[in-house]
């Protein structure tokens, strides 16, 4: 067997003539002994010859140094033994090489000890080879280094394994890489878990892709957050999933924001236990007139008394004929 002195003094020639059984019977002392140079002379047949004893054994520099063609040779096998210290060690040039497959290779582990300037380095195409095991295992300080054209490349398969807090991390400027198929496969629990700054960072179409499921999982303080224009842009099953909750918390201009055809849209119950008394004098004549007449009649005499005079004189022909004779008394001309 070779000495470490013997294995440190081989040539660049030497090397690259050994066979892969040569190869995978050198002692990983001998081959720590190697620099980075010998290291290179390494065929892609030899390299996929070593084993996971002698690739755990290498320093940091000898990893470091190998190419992206010893990169590709690695075996999955290879990759799934790695160290979190080897894999710590590759360069965000040699992990941009890898294939899907590879990086598929990689467990939880050895994918939470990638850099985050590695993670960032992954093509659009890599990230969307990537198992949903593998995407779960992210970090948030990894979510938060993905770019732009890597979470637009996720699939709908992946986006559902986001983990609420990596979500939280993406940029708003991120978040506007969602295209509307992967807006509608966010669960509500990752919908609930984004900030007022991500909400508010949604563009109109991405607003109007949602669910009315997910519209419903907003919190208040989201909802509240929502732009006069992310407001009006809210679909007719969107606004039927509102809860009454969300309706009673809506500030002045939001609630100013809805269209006369968001208005006739309200149901009974959203009409009748989600607009406040505090908010009925804040709705404009326009949308007072665009009530139907079974939500005139469906108004609680609480909420009638708190019309405005400029309200009540806005009131339709068709809208006064729908007034209870309990709602009447409360009216103010």
């Amino acid at each position: 067997a070779l000495t470490t002195g013997q294995a440190a003094a081989l040539q660049y020639a030497q090397i690259a003539s050994l066979t892969t059984t040569q190869i995978a019977n050198i002692e990983t002392g001998d081959l720590s002994q190697m620099s980075s140079t010998q290291i290179g002379a390494f065929t892609a047949g030899q390299v996929g010859a070593l084993t996971s004893d002698q690739l755990n054994n290498m320093t940091s520099g000898q990893i470091q140094s190998l190419t992206g063609t010893q990169i590709k040779a690695l075996t999955t096998g290879q990759m799934s033994n790695l160290t979190s210290d080897n894999v710590k060690a590759l360069t965000s040039t040699q992990v941009a090489g890898m294939t899907s497959t590879q990086l598929n290779s990689l467990n939880s582990d050895q994918i939470a000890a990638l850099d985050t300037a590695d993670v960032a380095a992954i093509s659009a195409a890599q990230i969307k080879g990537l198992g949903t095991t593998q995407i779960a295992a992210l970090t948030t300080g990894q979510a938060a280094a993905l770019q732009y054209a890597q979470i637009a490349s996720l699939s709908t398969g992946q986006i559902t394994v986001f983990e609420t807090d990596d979500l939280a991390q993406l940029s708003s400027d991120n978040i506007k890489a969602l295209s509307p198929v992967q807006i509608k496969a966010l669960t509500t629990a990752q919908i609930d878990s984004l900030s007022t700054e991500q909400i508010q960072g949604l563009n109109l179409t991405q607003i109007s892709a949602m669910t009315s499921q997910q519209i419903s999982a907003f919190s208040t303080d989201d909802l509240r957050a929502l732009s006069t224009a992310q407001i009006k842009a809210l679909t007719s099953e969107q606004i039927a999933g509102l809860t009454t909750a969300q309706i009673s918390n809506l500030e002045s201009d939001d609630l100013q924001a809805l269209t006369a055809i968001q208005i006739k849209l309200l149901n009974t119950d959203q009409i009748t236990n989600g607009l406040s008394t505090g908010q009925i004098p804040l709705l404009s004549t326009t949308q007072i007139t665009s009530l139907t007449t079974a939500q005139i009649t469906n108004l609680s005499t609480d909420q009638v008394d708190k019309l405005t005079s400029d309200q009540v004189n806005a009131l339709t022909s068709s809208q006064i004929a729908a007034l209870t004779t309990d709602q009447i008394p409360h009216l103010h001309f």
